[in-house]
């Protein structure tokens, strides 16, 4: 009986390692769309996604207008069921699209990503005063209106949500890539396109006349120690008194885009101090910007 409890514990064992794990679904990561804006040179953007372990995948970036290949990368999915791969450095222009194909080898599926520009990508993070909206701006009717003339700037928003530990894709997307115009900047109140994100990568826009991503990523009335993974939290000796929420929002509406090569990060929110009875002593609103590259 002992022998033959044993002989079954073992084959169950086995069949778990060999056959029980759940398929892995081929894809890009759901960071990434059609309309997206890539980091362009002099860094190499990465792309990211998803197959079972071991499995090869072949990416091939290609030029859109006259349909030239520009190169052709295989990578293999590691232990974590994760592909990446690096572009090589494209100098972002107006109005000049890329197609970028990713092929399993063993089966010959592929999925492609289109209208994809290369150019300056941020990160739109805060709270409130981030997540404030286009449509509750000053002016807003003319503002949104005069989206349609910008769609070489690209937004992507995501969606309010939190998690309890690191997600690897976002939880939930408000908006996916979408090409500026009066739909995509103009969306409902609080939802989408944050108006200081917006504002910021227009002026960018005009000013430095080739393509800009935008990705907010914001959450009214948060504490920082929501934004901030939990190794960051120790280092700054602030587990004493942890909180329910401390590092949800990192976890969920951050981490999922730190594989992402972007240009930088604009931060913006109102901080307050109270004394012991609860009166307001003083505030300050303040806007940063973070260059990564």
């Amino acid at each position: 009986m002992l022998l033959s409890n044993l002989f079954f514990l073992i084959l169950a064992s086995w069949w778990r390692v060999c056959f029980s794990d759940e398929a892995v679904a081929f894809g890009f990561a759901n960071t990434q769309g059609d309309y997206m804006v890539l980091q362009q040179a002099p860094y190499r953007s990465q792309v990211w996604g998803f197959a079972q372990s071991g499995q090869t995948v072949a990416i091939t970036l290609k030029r859109s207008t006259d349909g030239q290949v520009m190169e052709t990368v295989n990578v293999m999915s590691q232990n974590d069921n994760i592909w990446q791969v690096q572009l090589m450095p494209i100098v972002g222009e107006n109005d000049v699209e890329y197609q970028i194909t990713a092929e399993l080898v063993t089966t010959g599926q592929q999925l492609s990503l289109l209208h994809v520009l290369f150019g300056d990508v941020f990160v739109c993070s805060g709270q409130s005063n981030m997540q404030m909206t286009v449509s509750q701006a000053f002016n807003s009717t003319t503002e949104i209106a005069n989206a349609n003339n910008y769609p070489n700037i690209r937004v992507f928003t995501v969606a309010l949500t939190n998690a309890s530990s690191p997600q690897d894709e976002l939880v939930g997307i408000a908006e996916e890539w979408s090409i500026a115009s009066s739909s995509s900047v103009g969306g409902a109140d609080w939802d989408f396109l944050s108006a200081l994100c917006w504002f910021y990568g227009r002026n960018l826009y005009e000013y430095l006349n080739y393509p800009v991503g935008l990705i907010a990523s914001s959450y009214g009335g948060t504490p920082i120690r929501y934004w901030m993974p939990t190794e960051t939290l120790q280092e700054c000796n602030e587990t004493s008194l942890p909180e329910l929420s401390d590092s949800s929002l990192w976890n969920a509406m951050i981490y999922p885009l730190v594989r992402s090569t972007i240009r930088g990060v604009i931060w913006f929110r109102f901080f307050f101090f109270f004394v012991p009875s609860f009166v307001v002593v003083y505030c300050f609103v303040y806007v940063h910007t973070y260059m990564l590259l």
